[in-house]
């Protein structure tokens, strides 16, 4: 075939292609018109987090999941749009990494507020205001942030999905992975491949915090992040631990249980989708 015969096939996909984009992006409208008459959220991060993979491991290439992946983002993007107006509140203003961070997750056809402060983020989405908030979990140093533990601690919100974006390092040379959280009203449900975010204090005596993680050993659940940062007007810090599998595991319900038994306060700020394998 020449050039012609192929941009002239090329062509002809591409009327394919958007037919049957019409004809998905109808089925998920009416998805969401389902979803909406029954009082649940449109936005569905588990479902979302296994269309990523279940497209990935159809290709045959040479499209991969790297390429896949933001193809389908803005797919599904388009869809979220038309099933609802739907609005995700953002930390900083446009243009930051943290905007960057929810376009990646989001895309381009839903509606950006973006909030001065991450308190306005929580109380955004807590009065209804957006769907979802994205706030950074990490500071420049690579430490939780104080603020967010502080508003994870009295929100009722919950962690429902997380998000990695490779920024410039301030410390070391090269792309660095940067973390975001994405704030729901509850928690996204159980995928099979899901980490839980738990908040505890201790009290201040040698052996508080072996002790405490030893309920999580014991239980066979596996500690992936764990940072600690003081609590504003409290004399104890508050430890920030990410464990893999989801708070409706029996195994993480039993490590909690005992967890509360050796700590001064215990909260399950929510379950997410993990991206990685």
């Amino acid at each position: 075939m020449n050039i012609e015969d192929l941009r002239k096939r090329i062509d002809e996909i591409d009327h394919k292609l958007v037919e049957l984009l019409n004809e998905r992006t109808r089925l998920a409208v009416e998805i969401g018109r389902i979803k909406r008459d029954l009082g649940e959220e449109v936005y569905a991060p588990e479902r979302e987090e296994g269309v990523f993979k279940r497209v990935a491991t159809a290709s045959r290439g040479p499209l991969g999941e790297k390429s896949l992946r933001p193809i389908w983002r803005e797919i599904m993007s388009a869809a979220l749009g038309l099933q609802k107006d739907m609005v995700v509140a953002v930390f900083g203003g446009a243009g930051g990494f943290t905007d960057s961070g929810a376009r990646q997750k989001f895309g381009g056809s839903v509606t950006y507020k973006y909030q001065a402060t991450m308190s306005d983020v929580f109380r955004t989405v807590r009065e209804g205001r957006a769907d979802c908030g994205v706030v950074p979990i990490e500071d420049s140093t690579g430490g939780v942030t104080t603020h967010v533990c502080d508003l994870l601690i009295k929100s009722p919100l919950k962690v429902c999905a997380e998000i990695i974006l490779p920024v410039a390092g301030t410390l070391n040379p090269g792309l660095v992975p940067a973390r975001f959280l994405v704030i729901g009203r509850k928690s996204a449900a159980h995928t099979g491949n899901d980490r839980t975010v738990i908040l505890f204090s201790l009290p201040n005596r040698v052996g508080a915090l072996r002790d405490a993680l030893a309920a999580f050993e014991k239980n066979r659940v596996n500690v992936i992040n764990i940072g600690s940062r003081p609590i504003k007007g409290k004399s104890h810090d508050v430890f920030f631990v990410d464990v893999a599998g989801h708070t409706s595991d029996a195994r993480i319900q039993k490590a909690v249980g005992e967890l509360k038994r050796r700590s001064i306060f215990v909260k399950i700020a929510g379950s997410y989708p993990h991206q990685g394998a």
